[in-house]
This record gives structure tokens, C-alpha cells and sequence, in this order.
């Protein structure tokens, strides 16, 4: 094998890995948006529901 190429693999390979990275932490940030939208849409209806 050729350094060069295993020098590719290795940046590939954290590149990857970043990737996954990032996606799993917008993932993770869409879900808490979510929680954070249906709590205020629960809070919202119960206030309409007390009126």
C-alpha cells in the first residue's frame, strides 16, 4: 500500500465519522425543537381549555 493512499483512507474515514457526528447531533437538536414546540402547543391548548 501506498502512504499516500492510506493518508486518503485515514481522511476519509474522519470524515466519515464527522459526518455521522454532525448528523446525530441535528438529529438530536430537531428532536429537542420538536419537544420544545409540542410543550408549547400543550401549554396553549390547556390555557384555551381554562378560558
Amino acid at each position: 500500500m501506498m502512504p499516500q493512499l492510506r493518508a486518503v483512507e485515514r481522511l476519509s474515514a474522519v470524515a466519515e465519522g464527522m459526518n455521522g457526528g454532525l448528523a446525530f447531533a441535528v438529529h438530536g437538536l430537531g428532536v429537542r425543537c420538536v419537544e420544545r414546540c409540542e410543550q408549547r402547543l400543550r401549554n396553549r391548548i390547556d390555557r384555551f381549555q381554562w378560558v
